[in-house]
């Protein structure tokens, strides 16, 4: 990927391709975002990693931290944030209550909760995404690609990763679809693992997808689980020049700061289902609403119905 010597400021913008797009899926979008913080905890209550990092408000805080208490889980604050970071800022408000600012918390047993600070106090990147539960392939990727290389964004990088064979020199990747690794809607607070993969199909991060998933049922999130698995099968056209990354999926477009590149880079993620109150379009990831058979049309029927009484 050739880069140009600048970055954008961070900003993210989100679109919905009609009203009805919107009020079918924004209250999902919602509720999924409030069941995957409590997936984030309930994971580490499960054994399935030593860690979870957490954004809420203070009011959450005092209320979520009561509960780990019974569970003989603690609390690691890290960092105020701005709410006006967020693409989802809409959606946190609805979650976290109107707040101006939230909190970045990582909670964990307690040994697990201390060994964590050391880790950060030392800056051992190594100890920190083991702890969070992140595969060791995945944070060799990310150290490589973003702490050496500066990167913004791993997304072209994973979907390169992720051909066979790899082709540096291409500008368009197609992936089949794999929703336990789908980060394309991460923006938005939805997705299935914490951690950026270093392929799309690495065993490691499928694994702990699919384990989140099966979390998420087993908590009884049933209906939930439903409206993820839809959404993370929806087509997703990813692309990135000068600096932004426009992501078109059939329900909203995202803007984003990304790398900046001289050409355009593209990944397509094909998905198997389309929402019927998707957007309509020529081009990939949109489609073309299907076009009624002519036989079937009310103007056919009414002249068939007509010649019919005229031989009667």
């Amino acid at each position: 990927m050739e880069r140009l010597n600048f970055v954008l400021p961070d900003f993210t913008r989100v679109s919905w391709v009609s009203e009805t797009a919107r009020t079918v899926w924004e209250n999902r979008f919602t509720r999924l975002i409030q069941v995957w913080q409590i997936l984030e905890w309930q994971s580490v209550k499960s054994g399935l990693r030593a860690c979870g990092i957490l954004v809420l408000s203070p009011t959450q805080l005092i209320t979520l931290a009561s509960e780990w208490i019974t569970h003989g889980l603690v609390s690691l604050p890290l960092e105020v944030q701005s709410i006006a970071q967020y693409a989802n800022a809409s959606a946190l408000l609805q979650v976290t209550g109107e707040t101006p600012f939230l909190l970045r918390v990582a909670v964990g047993y307690p040994v697990a909760i201390q060994t964590l600070q050391q880790a950060i106090t030392q800056q051992d990147e190594a100890s920190i995404s083991q702890l969070l539960g992140y595969p060791a392939c995945c944070y060799h990727a990310f150290h490589q690609y973003c702490t050496e290389q500066n990167y913004l964004d791993m997304t072209w990088h994973s979907a390169l990763a992720s051909q066979q064979p790899s082709n540096a020199d291409t500008q368009l990747i197609e992936l089949p679809p794999r929703i336990e690794t789908n980060l394309f809607w991460q923006a938005l607070g939805l997705r299935l693992i914490p951690h950026h993969p270093c392929r799309y199909d690495c065993p490691a991060s499928v694994e702990l997808g699919r384990q989140m998933g099966q979390l998420m049922q087993t908590l009884g999130f049933t209906e939930e689980w439903q409206w993820l698995q839809t959404l993370l099968n929806f087509p997703v056209a990813w692309s990135v020049l000068h600096g932004i990354a426009e992501i078109k999926t059939p329900l909203l477009k995202i803007a984003t700061t990304s790398d900046a590149t001289s050409i355009k880079y593209s990944v397509h993620y094909q998905g198997q289902t389309y929402p019927t109150e998707g957007g309509q379009g020529l081009e990939f990831p949109y489609r073309l609403a299907r076009q009624p058979v002519l036989t079937q049309s009310p103007s056919f029927q009414r002249g068939l119905a007509h010649q019919l009484e005229r031989r009667s």
